[in-house]
């Protein structure tokens, strides 16, 4: 008993013992912090995954809803790539969110992730791991209003200005191009358009106008007349033979129908309703005088045989397209079939007041030359759009007309 007296005084008195036993009974807390600090990192690396995957699928959905396509399947896989490792993740997918500043907005998409995980040390003292909760929002917002669009959706140039051209367009302009020259103003053009939007790069320039917009790498803009019934499903059955050619001295008025071409030299006036061009061309000669409303010009007839619109030497046209109908707002419109090498061709001093949409998706519209466009409206939507010569626009598109101009679409997280 003394000897156990002592060895205790002693230990009392000495300080390295002292230490010893405080880190002896120490010991297990100082293992458990570092336990539960390791979880804590693991919940936080969890958390930022998770964040990460929400993000992803949120832009992903509504990528899927500016292309009209399915919001959840996109969602869903881009879900399946990123979350790769995680297993029981709790997903909810919402077009429009049920709350929130974007509440109801059909445009936006809300995903939210849940997901639990018991870790080593923590499980000691929870009986219940935590619930990592991740939420992201994305959606689909106006990056502008447009009234000329390009398809090109190659690396090729998809809009051209250059010459001598003077273009007001009082809206913008946009190219599914991906190149690096998507949209182009060289030589002495001067542009009023914004803003000026590529899916590739959009170089500055000195000929646009002080103030212009320029949005490079930007997502696709879809085809505003993608939905529109093919020409060749509403073909009449008899049209061959039916070649109409207006003289220099004639004067001659017509009404809807089928012909194989129409060329003018005199002067025309076209009764409102459809004009179908099967294999042939739509062509205007100098001093001609074309006068149509409520007019749609559809070339069509399959392939290599679709024919072209011609438009040249001073002609005077005045031309606006239906207010209601199927082509409701289409002035011309320019079968999807027609070979890309084709161009429809706006040229040499002719001038023009058109109201209604210029529809060749699969061509190259040009307007070139000493050509004058008076106006009202001006809708442009083709493979590939080129301005240049001398061409002057002026584009003023009056309140309550069926022409007007495209909404462009971006998307980005909002929340």
């Amino acid at each position: 008993m003394r000897k156990f007296k002592t060895f205790v005084k002693n230990l009392h008195t000495n300080e390295r013992g002292n230490v010893l036993i405080l880190m002896g009974l120490s010991m297990p807390l100082l293992v458990g912090l570092a336990g539960l600090g390791t979880d804590t990192v693991q919940w936080t690396l969890m958390k930022q995954q998770l964040q990460r995957s929400a993000d992803s699928a949120a832009l992903n959905g509504a990528y899927a809803k500016a292309q009209s396509e399915d919001v959840s399947a996109n969602a869903n896989n881009d879900l399946t790539k990123t979350l790769d490792g995680f297993t029981g993740v709790g997903i909810t997918i919402q077009n429009a969110p049920t709350a929130g500043a974007f509440a109801g907005n059909t445009r936006a998409v809300k995903v939210i992730l849940t997901y639990s995980k018991a870790l080593p040390f923590s499980s000691i003292f929870l009986s219940t791991p935590p619930l990592i909760t991740v939420e992201a929002i994305a959606a689909v917002l106006n990056n502008g209003d447009y009234c000329v669009i390009s398809l090109e959706d190659t690396n090729a140039n998809g809009i051209t200005f250059s010459g001598n051209s003077t273009v007001d367009l009082g809206c913008g302009v946009a190219s599914n191009s991906s190149g690096t020259t998507a949209v182009t103003a060289d030589g002495s053009t001067r542009v009023f358009a914004s803003p000026i939007a590529a899916v590739g790069n959009v170089p500055a320039s000195t000929n646009y106008a002080s103030g212009t917009q320029l949005i490079p790498y930007s997502i696709p803009q879809r085809d505003p007349f993608a939905a529109l019934t093919d020409p060749s499903a509403d073909l009449p059955a008899v049209c061959d033979g039916n070649s109409l050619t207006v003289g220099s001295n004639q004067n001659l008025t017509i009404s809807p129908g089928c012909f194989t071409n129409i060329n003018v030299r005199g002067i025309l006036t076209m009764m409102p309703g459809t004009y179908y061009i099967k294999g042939g061309d739509f062509e205007t000669n100098a001093q001609s005088v074309i006068t149509g409303v409520g007019v749609t010009v559809i070339l069509t007839g399959g392939g290599t045989s679709i024919g072209q619109v011609k438009m040249n030497g001073g002609a005077s046209i005045a031309m606006s397209a239906p207010t209601s109908g199927p082509f409701k707002g289409m002035l011309f419109y320019k079968d999807r079939d027609a070979p890309a090498s084709y161009n429809d061709v706006f040229n040499g001093g002719a001038s023009g007041s058109f109201l209604g949409a210029i529809y060749m998706p699969s061509q190259t519209v040009t307007l070139n030359g000493n050509s004058t466009f008076a106006t009202d409206c001006l809708q442009i939507v083709s493979r590939n759009v080129v301005m240049t010569g001398n061409t002057t626009i002026t584009n003023d598109c009056p309140v309550g007309t069926t022409a007007d101009t495209f909404e462009g679409t971006q998307v980005r997280l909002v929340g």
